[in-house]
Parts: structure tokens; sequence; C-alpha cells
């Protein structure tokens, strides 16, 4: 019941308004509502209360991205990165937002870079391989499609990927 989480966050934060924890709670209550500015003012002022939290300026970042403010997600993906250099997530999810806003050759290097933190991650893979696809390299975008697809064989979105490379490059055989 989110009203209820709602209620007792807030009561949290009027007895101790001190406590991170509390804010940091109901950012996530109200991003789960789709209350986006709401969520991103707990989390700032969870940053205030923790100046170096890479989690706070993840999960801001993730409600800027949400709410459409893209270079601000970025930003802040940017700020949860400096504190913790192997901060997978945020490096993942600060690629997706880069791709999504055609920063590719950006988004290559943060796929990049959770392949190599996480060489399991199939989600880091196929998003390359839309970026290297989308710039022309695609037998990059195969070997990254091929390899998202060892990981996650059952991957509807990775045969698809792979199946529309191979026909529009005439590989209708391999398609």
């Amino acid at each position: 019941d989110y009203d209820r989480a709602l209620q007792d966050f807030g009561q949290a934060i009027r007895i101790d308004p001190r406590l991170p924890a509390a804010f940091a709670n109901r950012g996530a209550v109200h991003g789960a509502r789709q209350d986006f500015e709401e969520a991103i003012a707990d989390f700032t002022q969870v940053l205030a209360l923790e100046p170096d939290s890479a989690a706070a300026f993840a999960d801001r970042a993730a409600m800027y991205r949400l709410n459409g403010q893209h270079d601000e997600a970025i930003r802040d993906y940017g700020e949860a990165i400096a504190r913790n250099p192997a901060f997978t997530d945020a490096f993942l999810n600060r690629a997706i937002t880069l791709a999504g806003t055609s920063r590719c050759a950006a988004a290559i290097a943060d796929f990049t870079r959770v392949i190599e933190l996480n060489s399991a991650e199939p989600i880091a893979y196929v998003d390359r391989g839309v970026c290297h696809e989308a710039a022309g390299r695609d037998e990059l975008a195969l070997k990254d499609y091929s390899a998202h697809l060892q990981i996650d064989p059952r991957s509807l979105y990775g045969l698809e990927r792979r199946a529309a490379l191979f026909f529009r490059t005439g590989q209708y055989d391999r398609a």
C-alpha cells in the first residue's frame, strides 16, 4: 500500500529528519507511483545528508531518466560512477540513457565497461550491438548479438535483432 508507506516514511522523517534511509525509501515509493519530481526531491535530500552516496546518485538518476531529464540522469550516473568505479548498474543505466539519446559512441564505451565488470550481463551485449549496428559496424553488432544469445539463448529481443541484421545484410539463409 503506497499511501500507507508514504505516511510511515513521512512520520519517520518528521521524527528524525536526518535519516537518509527514510528519504530514500520514500523516494522509491514516489518513483513506483511515477511521482518523479517528488522522488527526485527525496533523493536530493538523501544526497544533502550523504553527499558521497553512489546509490543515491544512481537512484536520483533513474528518476531523472524516467522523467525524461536525460542530461541530468547522465550527470548523476557519472557522479555515482565517480564514487564507485565498479558500479555496474550505474554504467549500464548511463549507457542505456546515452543510447536512447543517440549518443552511441559514449554508450558503447559504457556498455564495454559493463562487460568488463560483468561479462555475463546480456543487456550490455545486445544494446551495444544496437549501437554498433546504428554506426554501420555490422560485424561488431553480430558478435554482440551472438554473445548476448550465448548468455540468454531464449531472448526474443536478441533473436530478433540478429535475424533482422542477417536479413538486412542479405544473409537470408542465416536469418
